[in-house]
């Protein structure tokens, strides 16, 4: 294993459509989730502290993922960028990632990340709409933002975590508004034709209307984790049409979309490909997604 190329993240940025399009299409080429977790890397990596030495994650990482005549691994997992959201701050795990990467580049692969982001007022709508079904999630988005809203959250703090690695970063929205220079971009980081345009027409779909919205919240009641997973993709399903939730007003989205607006638009320029550097100063309406 010489090459690995790791797409991390973030979460609700079509990570799970990008996922089950190239574990579906190319089985042999891509690290499926059964291979990773449980997995003693997994285990390892999840309860690195600051203290150990990361040295040995490097040994399990090819222990758990080396195969016989690879030269290249290919993985798409979020969950190494860790929680997006604690008490701690917007991806407060993310050194991990940083580590993994130093101690195997020492070991002789050469290891490029893949991150796709978004715009913050959306991302934060979207990760309050996942956790809210969850029993350790928030039941309004008044208690969610004053969690999400630090001055940790930006972009920016990412990557200068992530500074001096090969990372590319994409935007979420390019998959609406530049498809093809998305496509790609992904097809490039992967150094194969992983994914087409049409393999990407699924992921934008409309949020759950407000009686689902409802549902979504009681669900979070049921102990049974198997039973309440099965029911929140059943809610999502059914109740798609119709009055939209009231999550925040249309005064309040403005305020955050106008404090979260110059830090995209700088995030965008400076660390976009070319192409895309422009993609937050558009204004075409986008399809709300969950």
């Amino acid at each position: 294993m010489k090459k690995i190329l790791l797409h991390i993240g973030a979460h609700k940025t079509a990570t799970s459509t990008l996922q089950q399009t190239v574990l579906k299409k190319f089985p042999d080429k891509f690290l499926h989730y059964d291979d990773y977790r449980p997995s003693a890397f997994d285990n390892g990596f999840r309860f690195l502290t600051d203290e150990q030495d990361p040295k040995f994650l490097a040994q399990l990482f090819k222990r758990s993922f080396s195969r016989e005549g690879q030269s290249t691994l290919r993985m798409s997992r979020e969950h190494l960028m860790g929680r997006a959201f604690s008490a701690k701050g917007f991806y407060p795990e993310l050194w991990r990632v940083r580590k993994l990467v130093e101690v195997l580049n020492e070991e002789g692969m050469k290891v490029r990340l893949l991150m796709t982001t978004r715009r913050r007022f959306d991302f934060m709508i979207s990760l309050y709409l996942q956790k809210l079904s969850e029993p350790n999630g928030h039941r309004n988005f008044q208690n969610f933002e004053n969690v999400a809203v630090t001055a940790s959250y930006d972009w920016r703090q990412l990557a200068k975590v992530l500074e001096g690695l090969d990372v590319t970063y994409l935007p979420y929205e390019a998959i609406k508004l530049e498809r093809a220079i998305f496509v790609a971009q992904v097809n490039s980081f992967f150094e194969m034709e992983a994914v087409t345009a049409a393999d990407l027409d699924r992921v934008y779909n409309p949020r759950v209307n407000a009686e689902g919205y409802e549902v979504l919240a009681k669900l979070a009641e049921i102990k049974n984790e198997a039973a309440r997973k099965m029911l929140v993709r059943y809610t999502k399903t059914l109740f798609r049409k119709g009055k939209k939730p009231h999550i925040i007003s249309e005064y309040i989205r403005g305020i955050y979309e106008k404090h979260f607006q110059d830090g995209d638009q700088q995030f965008a320029r400076t660390y976009f490909p070319e192409g895309l550097k422009h993609i937050y100063h558009q204004d075409k309406e986008l399809t709300p997604v969950e």
